[in-house]
């Protein structure tokens, strides 16, 4: 007699049509493979809209409270040319990726002004799932704010990119399993993506006589091959974790926001030897 290896949440299946992307820019370095990212996402999807998305700040943020002073015209000035001249970039960019992607959905540029975490959770609750790029510890804060503004603040879906975007994505997912109500969230939010796969792993930490998770029935039932690789994921164990996900030919992990203990400071640059830190692959995760 095996153990349920059922949902936490309600795991909801349906799905529109077509996905809406959202991608967000706002810094120049990993712009462009956030869209390469995206246009692996589009071949693997066919039918989707795009939406790339630059929020640029309305505010200086040197200049947030009355220790910091008053701003003089000129470093008003010197900001606003600051901001103009990252939109042109990200724009030029954007304009190139958009001669060379795949042509297998839409996709439009939009610039909203103002503020960034207020901007991004509004576009974010419109998309099925939102793409951002890789967080170095040099970024700017507004880098952070754009996450926690997609993941908490619209309770978002969000795919961040690797440092080198993929060939593929969606065709060998792995999906780190520990029953939340955020990995059936990260799942719903991948499902379209994981029924094109050719091969799905389901990493489990679990003992072996415990049942194959539902979701992974439902694949198989769909017609999915899908593989079970018991793992238990222990506090520092990122190395390990990376390597059966490699394993695997993952081009893809999937999971819920709080499954790894110190999610924000590993992916904010924490233990750098950690997956979270280092990630080499796209990694799909929801609150």
């Amino acid at each position: 007699m095996c153990a349920s290896l059922r949902s936490e949440g309600r795991l909801s299946l349906e799905w529109r049509s077509i996905m809406h992307i959202l991608a967000i820019l706002d810094r120049p370095g990993p712009a462009l493979q956030t869209l390469r990212t995206v246009d692996s996402l589009m071949v693997r999807l066919q039918d989707c809209k795009v939406t790339i998305l630059h929020p640029r700040q309305e505010t200086n943020p040197d200049f947030q409270s009355e220790d910091e002073g008053i701003e003089t015209q000129s470093e008003h000035a010197e900001f606003e040319k600051r901001e103009q001249n990252l939109s042109g970039t990200l724009r030029d960019i954007t304009e190139r990726w958009m001669t060379t992607r795949a042509d297998t959905g839409s996709a439009q540029w939009l610039q909203a002004i103002g503020d960034v975490r207020s901007i991004v959770a509004e576009q974010s609750r419109k998309a099925d799932l939102v793409v951002v790029g890789r967080h170095m510890p040099s970024d700017p804060d507004r880098t952070r704010k754009t996450l926690m503004a997609a993941l908490f603040d619209a309770n978002a879906a969000v795919l961040i990119a690797p440092e080198h975007a993929p060939r593929t994505i969606g065709v060998r997912p792995v999906i780190l399993w520990e029953p939340s109500r955020a990995l059936d969230a990260a799942l719903s939010a991948a499902w379209k993506l994981l029924l094109t796969a050719e091969h799905v792993t389901f990493l489990i930490g679990a003992l072996p006589d415990e049942c194959m998770p539902d979701p992974a029935r439902r694949l198989m039932d769909a017609g999915i091959s899908v593989g079970i690789d018991r793992f238990r994921i222990d506090d520092g164990e990122g190395i390990a974790l990376r390597d059966h996900a490699l394993r695997a030919n993952a081009d893809i992990l999937v999971m819920g926001a709080y499954t790894h203990p110190r999610f924000f400071e590993r992916l904010f640059g924490g233990v750098t030897e950690d997956i979270l830190a280092h990630e080499m692959l796209p990694l799909l995760i929801h609150h």
